[in-house]
């Protein structure tokens, strides 16, 4: 016959038992997180290796070249020999921005923290508006609000890195100016989401809309280019990806410059997409967490 001190003890070790089992099982669950995270990250390792291989060995190459020309005596002191040693500088500061590229979108798949700090989108914007003036005065680029009907800027402060949320506005710039004819215009339209709902669905986005009290900041890069079809469009944000470079007649980048986009943006906890169509230029949209004081 089982007695009270008898049951006790039983239960008592069932409980030691269940409390084991669920320790277990809950270290099983980290380890397998564990190692889930250890092998995306080692896979982004692969894809970036990949990635620095295959955009470093077209300049590389180019280099060698060169240097053989020189070697064999067929670049002589005079124009010859200076045009091959400035296409060799011109390669050698190639490779240094997709260096610089790569190791940020390696810094980026690290998912470290970014220190936040509120951030004049407006001013960021107007800033990336005069820069463009200065590399190609020939282009229309101008700034205006995100609501057409509005006379005035409105203050619009994000809460982010800005050297990085600079780098996102002056690259979709740049890629407006690069894939658009001479004639085309650019426009980039800062405002909140309140102020001009999107039109219609992206046909390409990365990220998810910042979940706010309020409205989102907003900044839009409009151009009046050919646009791009939606096969295209789909992929605009992957790496080393590049449209068609005969819509502009110009040498295309790296293909890595909306991806860092993509890449700064979603570290933001914000969202970029796209909207275009063969004939009716793009607008790339970006939407970031607005800036809240300490205390709302």
């Amino acid at each position: 016959m089982l007695t009270l001190a008898t049951l006790a003890a039983l239960a008592t070790g069932t409980l030691l038992i269940d409390a084991a089992i669920t320790g277990l099982v809950l270290l099983l669950i980290a380890l397998a997180a564990a190692l889930a995270h250890r092998t995306a990250s080692e896979r982004r390792l692969r894809q970036l290796l990949a990635d620095a291989s295959h955009e470093l060995r077209t300049p590389l190459t180019s280099i060698q070249g060169f240097a053989e020309l020189y070697r064999r005596g067929g670049a002589p002191p005079g124009p010859v020999l200076d045009e091959a040693m400035r296409r060799i500088e011109a390669e050698v500061g190639r490779m240094r921005l997709l260096v610089n590229d790569l190791l940020l979108l390696a810094s980026l798949d690290e998912e470290r923290p970014l220190q936040r700090h509120p951030v004049d989108l407006l001013a960021v914007a107007a800033d990336a508006v005069r820069d463009a003036h200065v590399r190609v005065p020939s282009r229309f680029v101008h700034l205006a609000a995100l609501d057409d009907a509005r006379d005035t800027f409105e203050p619009v402060t994000v809460s982010g890195d800005e050297p990085r949320i600079r780098q996102v506005v002056n690259n979709l710039v740049t890629n407006a100016l690069r894939y658009t004819p001479e004639h085309a215009a650019v426009t980039v339209r800062v405002g909140r989401s309140g102020d001009v709902p999107a039109d219609g669905d992206p046909v390409a986005a990365v990220g998810a809309a910042p979940v706010m009290d309020g409205s989102a900041a907003v900044v839009e890069v409009v151009d009046t280019g050919p646009g791009m079809g939606t096969d295209a469009a789909r992929h605009v944000f992957e790496r080393l990806y590049r449209v068609d470079l005969g819509r502009s007649g110009r040498d295309g980048g790296a293909g890595l410059g909306l991806a860092i986009v993509a890449a700064i943006v979603r570290a933001h906890g914000g969202r970029v997409e796209l909207y275009t169509r063969p004939g009716a230029g793009a607008r790339f949209r970006v939407l970031l967490p607005a800036w809240q004081p300490p205390g709302d």
